[in-house]
């Protein structure tokens, strides 16, 4: 297994040295520069994989801040989505069209510097290039779950989630430098294209596959965690239709209570004023005892079902 990945990451190295050397040549000779289609549709994470953090961290930040400004003074949803839509089409067509440039001014750079000739170094950062993919979905699924319960908005968590992904770029970045920084070259190295493809060819097989390994664990665990999420939030709404159900259930209850013993106070009325004339109406008796009789009934389902505390007019038994 190891074996056969060996031979696809060797293919990939050179194809995409290929790629690169080919690319840099038009660059130097013809000052043209091709369209990088990994570059446009993996912007920010394909800046991370070749390294080149501070431009990352750049996108990542411009677009935050334009979408925030933009929901903060456009209340329009079709306005704030047409911006939106325009930001990342420009990104994708600009890092496209420009991203071979922005790669080569970085190799040469980093080939000055003498990374070329670090034997540790590594061209590429596809660990954290994963990661940062995912980053976002693990935002949502563990800082918003945590925060909801705050007085933060979700569209403050959702600024606050380019900035958490901005910071933790930056501390993979300090961490690069601080580990190579000491072993830049003290004088300037002439950049050649052997040293250039030298560079290219640096490309570390074990990080490619703890790579590959972080993208299928990662992955798992998203659908783990979302299927997890989907049916924690149907037990969720299951229990809120039952409980708005068993509310609606006991204010039926509660009316049909009070609507009792209007009844009985009607007929006590009644009652008392055949009294005072003298006479006995016995079928108004009976049907007191009736209502009395329903109402008791009543009381007793509402206590059965747990239903709230009878208001104070209907909680001493009508008499």
């Amino acid at each position: 297994m190891k074996e056969r990945f060996s031979k696809i990451f060797e293919l990939w190295n050179q194809r995409n040295t290929e790629y690169y050397q080919e690319a840099f040549k038009k660059l130097e000779e013809e000052n043209k520069t091709t369209f990088n289609y990994a570059a446009a549709f993996f912007n920010v994470m394909w800046l991370i994989f070749r390294k080149m953090y501070g431009w990352a961290i750049l996108c990542t930040l411009l677009y935050g801040g334009i979408i925030f400004s933009t929901k903060m003074f456009c209340k329009n949803a079709d306005v704030v989505f047409v911006i939106k839509a325009t930001v990342s089409t420009i990104m994708i067509l600009g890092l496209g069209r420009f991203g071979n440039t922005l790669y080569y001014k970085h190799v040469k750079s980093q080939v000055s510097k003498g990374y070329a000739e670090m034997p540790e170094y590594n061209p590429v950062d596809p660990v954290w290039s994963v990661l940062y993919s995912m980053l976002e979905s693990l935002l949502k699924m563990v800082i918003i779950p945590i925060l909801v319960f705050s007085s933060l908005s979700g569209e403050a968590i959702k600024n606050l989630s380019y900035l958490f992904e901005s910071f933790i770029v930056a501390i993979v970045w300090a961490v690069d430098y601080r580990k190579f920084h000491p072993q830049e070259s003290a004088e300037p190295i002439a950049v050649t294209e052997e040293s250039v493809n030298n560079y290219l060819k640096k490309s570390n097989l074990t990080q490619m596959i703890a790579a590959l390994c972080a993208l299928i664990f990662i992955s798992l665990m998203y659908v783990a965690t979302t299927h997890s999420l989907k049916v924690l939030g149907k037990k969720v709404l299951n229990q809120l239709d039952a409980m708005s159900e068993k509310k609606g259930l006991k204010s039926r209850i509660d009316d049909e209570m009070r609507k009792k013993l209007n009844e009985i106070d009607e007929l006590n009325k009644r009652i008392l004023e055949k009294k005072k004339s003298g006479k006995v109406d016995e079928s108004l008796e009976k049907d007191k005892e009736a209502l009395v009789a329903k109402w008791a009934k009543l009381a007793k389902y509402a206590k059965k079902k747990n239903s709230q505390k009878v208001p104070k007019k209907t909680a001493n038994h009508p008499r």
